[in-house]
C-alpha cells in the first residue's frame, strides 16, 4: 500500500520565507508522479502580506487556510492544524527551514516502508542569516538507530531535538489534538515535544543519519521570550526550569519516560557538545532566583511549592545533585524571607516591601557557592551518571542501547566517545559490548591475550618457556636464571625461619605483576651490575 504524506506548515508573519517555501514543496515533491503528496498551509492570521502571496500558487494537492481567529503560540497553531490533514504521515514543516533536495527520495523510500512510526533527521543547521552552522549537527557514525522512544530521547536529547519539527516525519493516526491541547495546559512553550512523544509512546522510532532541511536557528536576542514570559504571567525563564520540569515529571507519571531515563537526557548545543537536562535546569532555576533578587515584578519568584516541584524533580533523577539543590534552596527561603513573603504568598509584594541591601548580600554569597560547585557537576554529569564501575581499568558505562567500556586514564577519548549517538570500538581503548556481561567478557578476553604475549617467568619453578626468552641474550637467561635461584633460596630460608612470612613472599612471587616485571628487575640488576 502505497504511503501518502501530508506535508503542513504552520505559518504567522513571515510571507518571504513560506512563499518560498511553498514553491520548493511543489516542485519537489507535488510534481512528482511517483507519490502522492498533500501540501497544506495554515496562515494564523498574519498581518503581513502572507495571504496574498500564498492565494497566487495553484495545484490540486495545495490547500490554504486563513484562519479567522489568532492562536497566541505556534504550538498551538500547529496542534489545530492537525483537523486539515489527510495523510498517512504528518511531517509539520518550519515555514522557514529550507528542504535538502538530495533528501527527497530517501525520504520517501523510508516512508514507503512504513516501518517506524516517528522518524527524526540529523538535519543540518543554519543561522538566521542562513549562514551553515553544522552540516551534522548530532555526532554519529552509522546512517541511523531505531528503537523505543523512549530509547531514542536518551541518545539524542528531547527539548532541543523534537522542538524542531521541521525534522519529525510522524504517523499522523498517533497524533490526537485534543491531547496536544491538553499538554499545553502544562507548558504553553515546548508542549508539542511532550505531545509528540506521547503519540508515540513504545512505538518504534528511527533516527535517521540524514539532512532533511537546513533548520534556522532563531533571534530571540531581541527579548522575545522575557515578552512571552510576561504575557503568560510566569517567571522570565519558567520555560527552561519550572516548565520543563513539569513536562518531563508528566512523561514519568504517563510511563513514557522512566525518572532514570529522565535524569540521563542529554541535549545538543552548538559544536556537537552535549549537556544533561537536568543540569540546565538546575542552572536555568538558580540563574531565575538571581533574577527575583534584582526584579520589582512578584512574577519572577517561585513560590514554595514550585520550588519543591523543581527540586524533587531534580533529586528524584540524580540524588547525587543534593548538595546544589540544598544551596538553591537556602537561598531561595532567604529570598522570600527579604521580600516579606515567608508564606511563598506572592501577591503579599510591594516595591518597598523588601530588603534591596539584603538581597544584593544573597545574591552575591548564592553565586559564589553555587558557581564552583556546579561547574564541577555538571562538567563530569554525563559520565558520572552513565558510569556503572570499572572493571580492569576500564570504566563502564551505560548507553540506550549498549554498553561501552573505555580506558581510565583516556579522559579525551571518553568525551569524544560518548559524545556520540552510537559509539563505536577503538582498538584497546574502547569496547562496546550488547549487554554488561558480554563487555565483561571481551575484557576477560583481552587480558587473556595479554598475558599469552607477555614473558612469564615464574620465580618459584625457575621454568619458562622458550619462546619467552628466544629473543634475549644468552648472557642475560643466565642471570635471570641465577636470579631465580637465589629467589628459591631465599624462599626456603624464610620458610624455615617463619611459615606465615615465606608464604605471604609466595603469593607475592606468584602475583601477576611480579612475574611480569622480573625479567625487568634481572635485567637492571645486570646493567648496573656492568656499570
Amino acid at each position: 500500500m502505497s504511503t501518502r504524506p501530508s506535508i503542513c506548515i504552520p505559518t504567522y508573519k513571515r510571507g518571504k520565507f513560506v512563499e518560498a517555501q511553498v514553491r520548493s514543496v511543489i516542485e519537489l515533491f507535488l510534481k512528482r508522479d511517483d507519490v502522492e503528496v498533500e501540501l497544506v498551509v495554515v496562515n494564523n492570521m498574519s498581518p503581513d502580506d502572507t495571504k496574498k502571496r500564498l492565494e497566487k500558487f495553484s495545484h490540486p494537492n495545495f490547500k490554504l487556510i486563513n484562519r479567522t481567529q489568532h492562536y497566541d503560540t505556534a504550538e498551538e497553531n500547529m496542534i489545530r492544524s492537525l483537523e486539515f490533514l489527510r495523510g498517512d504521515y504528518v511531517w509539520f514543516l518550519g515555514d522557514d527551514d529550507p528542504i535538502k533536495p538530495n533528501a527527497v527520495d530517501r525520504v520517501l523510500s523510508i516512508l514507503q516502508t512504513r516501518n517506524y512510526s516517528c522518524i527524526i533527521f540529523n538535519s543540518s543547521t543554519i543561522s538566521p542569516e542562513g549562514h551553515l552552522i553544522d552540516m551534522r549537527p548530532m555526532p554519529m557514525h552509522g546512517p541511523q538507530v531505531s528503537g523505543p522512544i523512549d530509547e531514542i530521547i536518551e541518545m539524542i536529547g528531547l527539548i532541543n531535538t523534537f522542538a524542531g519539527i521541521s525534522n519529525i516525519i510522524q504517523l499522523k493516526s498517533r497524533l490526537d489534538a485534543e491531547r496536544g491541547l491538553e499538554w499545553m495546559r502544562t507548558s504553553k512553550i515546548y508542549s508539542h515535544v511532550a505531545w509528540f512523544v506521547e503519540a508515540h509512546r513504545g512505538e518504534r522510532t528511527a533516527f535517521v543519519n540524514l539532512p532533511l532541511v537546513y533548520y534556522r536557528q532563531n533571534d530571540y536576542s531581541d527579548g522575545h521570550w522575557d515578552r512571552v514570559a510576561e504575557r503568560l504571567g510566569v517567571q522570565s525563564l519558567f520555560f527552561w526550569s519550572l516548565g520543563i520540569t513539569r513536562l518531563v515529571q508528566r512523561l514519568v507519571d504517563l510511563n513514557c519516560l522512566s525518572i532514570r531515563q529522565a535524569g540521563q537526557i542529554f541535549e545538543l548545543a552548538s559544536g556537537g557538545f552535549r549537556y544533561r537536562l537536568i543540569d540546565d535546569i538546575v542552572f536555568k532555576t538558580y540563574t531565575q532566583l538571581l533574577s527575583s533578587c534584582r526584579a520589582e515584578s512578584e512574577r519572577e519568584l517561585f513560590t514554595r511549592d514550585e520550588f519543591s516541584e523543581i527540586s524533587q524533580f531534580v533529586l528524584n533523577c540524580d540524588p547525587s545533585l543534593y548538595n546544589l539543590i540544598e544551596l538553591l534552596t537556602e537561598a531561595h527561603e532567604a529570598i522570600q524571607s527579604a521580600r516579606g513573603d515567608q508564606k511563598g504568598i506572592s501577591n503579599l509584594l510591594s516595591k518597598n516591601s523588601f530588603n534591596r541591601s539584603l538581597l544584593e548580600d544573597i545574591s552575591k554569597n548564592l553565586s559564589e557557592k553555587f558557581l564552583q560547585s556546579y561547574a564541577s557537576s555538571q562538567k563530569e554529569g554525563q559520565f558520572v551518571g552513565r558510569c556503572i564501575g570499572v572493571i580492569f581499568g576500564y570504566c563502564i558505562y551505560r548507553m540506550p542501547q549498549s554498553f561501552v567500556a573505555i580506558k581510565e586514564s583516556e579522559t579525551s577519548i571518553r568525551d569524544k566517545a560518548l559524545s556520540f549517538v552510537d559509539p563505536i570500538a577503538d582498538k584497546d581503548l574502547v569496547y562496546i559490548g550488547e549487554s554488561y556481561e558480554d563487555l565483561v567478557d571481551q575484557l576477560i578476553m583481552r587480558l587473556e591475550r595479554q598475558n599469552e604475549s607477555t614473558p612469564n617467568l615464574n620465580p618459584i619453578s625457575g621454568e619458562a618457556g622458550a619462546a619467552t626468552f628466544a629473543s634475549l641474550d644468552p648472557s642475560i637467561v643466565t642471570q635471570l636464571q641465577d636470579a631465580v635461584a637465589v629467589f628459591k633460596r631465599q624462599a626456603q630460608e624464610n620458610e624455615n625461619l617463619h611459615v606465615a612470612a615465606a608464604t605471604r613472599l609466595s603469593a607475592i612471587y606468584d602475583s601477576t605483576s611480579w612475574r611480569l616485571t622480573g625479567p625487568i628487575r634481572a635485567i637492571s640488576r645486570s646493567i648496573k651490575g656492568k656499570g
